[in-house]
């Protein structure tokens, strides 16, 4: 079972050209398998990126963090965490249809 939002699995899904669209997205899916291809990888952290609210640095930008939607997720997860000093899973269910998806402005 996964933990991660809807909204990070269509972008994951959208990244893997070769995930068949009735395969479940597991945590230890081997992302390159799935057809996760540098482009695809770079295109994919733009937007996960802009979805989040997060700037990924530079040196967390390794194969192993993009090598499982695990790895992924567990990066994005804590990058979005602390933009926003409030747990993402929480962000999801109290503004679901938030348009705009980085840390809550305050004020």
């Amino acid at each position: 079972m996964h933990t991660w939002d809807q909204r990070f699995e269509s972008l994951l899904r959208a990244a893997l050209r070769d995930l068949p669209d009735d395969q479940q997205l597991t945590a230890d899916l081997d992302t390159r398998a799935a057809g996760l291809t540098s482009l695809a990888a770079v295109n994919l952290l733009l937007n996960i990126e802009a979805a989040y609210g997060i700037s990924i640095p530079e040196d967390l930008l390794k194969f192993e963090s993009f090598s499982t939607p695990g790895a992924l997720w567990s990066l994005v997860s804590l990058l979005a965490d602390r933009a926003s000093g409030t747990d993402i899973a929480y962000r999801e269910r109290t503004h679901a249809d938030d348009l705009h998806l980085g840390p809550m402005a305050n004020g």
